[in-house]
């Protein structure tokens, strides 16, 4: 199994939990392929995780010189500050050439609503590869469906599982095992009915028959 690491300029979070989390893809921390962004270098830094790749325009660094001197067998690609893409689309194109089989996406919360927006959206992107956006208290992905999977309780990132839906509904939700069960339903754009539900059971099962969701765990802070 192909990993790689994209670190995005934004707030790390507690640092054991996300060292924590990482470890649920790549027990020994080692990547792929790993890409730092702008401002993510500061936490690629502090996780002690050496980047493969450097890209971005470096407006929100300071000292990258240092940085190329930690890091020097790191590629550097940096791009102008004004530009169609964001720092963030540049360095997903850039992952998904290496053929990762997963990509997991740190530092991306936390700042500007837009660019956390636009970060989320980013993961529609992404093909054929299944990509996650982590923090300390959440974990993110996009699902299509088709889509079906069992979850464990033993291995959930937090206590809340949420479906978001994109774009007009989402269709055929099964939710089996958790507090509030759905069967082949139907939920809406804006609609808040899949949030913040729990498993009743040891395992959980989650299908949807069509359209494009935000599959969320999270839990609180304590």
């Amino acid at each position: 199994m192909k990993i790689g690491l994209i670190a995005l300029n934004g707030v790390l979070g507690r640092q054991e939990d996300i060292l924590s989390h990482l470890r649920r893809y790549s027990e020994n921390l080692e990547f792929e392929w790993v890409i730092g962004v702008d401002g993510g270098l500061s936490i690629l830094k502090a996780l002690n995780i050496a980047p493969s790749q450097l890209v971005g325009d470096f407006d929100s660094v300071n000292g990258l010189d240092d940085y190329l001197e930690l890091w020097p067998d790191a590629v550097c690609d940096r791009f102008p500050s004004e530009k169609d893409e964001t720092d963030a689309e540049l360095a997903i194109d850039q992952m998904l050439k290496k053929n990762v089989d997963e990509v997991v996406i740190i530092g991306g919360f936390g700042g500007r609503l837009d660019h956390l927006m636009g970060n989320i959206f980013l993961l529609d992107r992404i093909k054929h590869t299944k990509a996650y956006m982590i923090d300390d208290l959440n974990c993110l992905e996009m699902i299509e469906g088709p889509h079906e999977r069992t979850v464990e309780r033993e291995s959930i990132f937090g206590r809340y599982i949420s479906l978001v839906p994109l774009g007009t509904q989402i269709e055929g939700v099964n939710l089996k095992g958790f507090k509030y069960p759905l069967d082949d339903a139907k939920i809406a754009f804006s609609e808040t009915i899949g949030i913040s539900n729990e498993l009743s059971e040891k395992k959980g099962y989650i299908s949807i028959r069509s359209g494009k969701a935000l599959l969320i765990q999270s839990k609180d802070r304590t």
